[in-house]
């Protein structure tokens, strides 16, 4: 089987390593976070059907480009079958990580540092400070944020 990407030079095959990695981590950490969940089996079921429909959709966009491995640990069983030559696996990896940082980023500050997805442990900590210390366990009741924390 011929190698993905032979007609497109390592430049676009990073670019697309980049972009396909920025989009899945970016995409799928969104809907995880954000889309509200039924029942804990559905959710199951429904966050892996996005997960996979979502990498379904990038490796039919960026998969004749460079393979479309998003995931170091795809390189690096390419590298090792010998799919994948060690310097462009090194480079693969590389740019993999800086792209999902790049998209956990992203989420959290958003283009004007504003963030897209709500982060919950931040307010965990900061209202943790500045809980009522005469909170009577009397008063808490199963669904309280506060009796929760306890």
């Amino acid at each position: 089987m011929a190698m993905a990407g032979k007609k497109y030079g390592m430049l676009q095959m990073l670019l697309a390593e980049f972009f396909g990695t920025f989009l899945f981590i970016t995409i799928t950490r969104w809907a995880l976070v954000v889309a509200p969940g039924p029942p804990i089996f559905a959710s199951a079921f429904l966050r892996a059907g996005v997960f996979g429909l979502i990498l379904v959709g990038l490796c039919g966009v960026f998969g004749h480009i460079s393979g479309a491995h998003f995931n170091p640990a795809i390189t690096i069983a390419n590298i090792i079958i010998g799919k994948l030559s060690i310097l462009n696996g090194v480079l693969y990896v590389i740019v993999q990580m800086v792209a999902s940082i790049a998209g956990a980023a992203f989420l959290r500050y958003g283009l004007l540092g504003t963030a897209l997805v709500p982060v919950p442990w931040a307010r965990r900590f900061s209202a943790a400070a500045s809980r009522p210390a005469a909170a009577s366990s009397s008063s808490c009741s199963s669904r309280s944020f506060w009796c929760w924390w306890r």
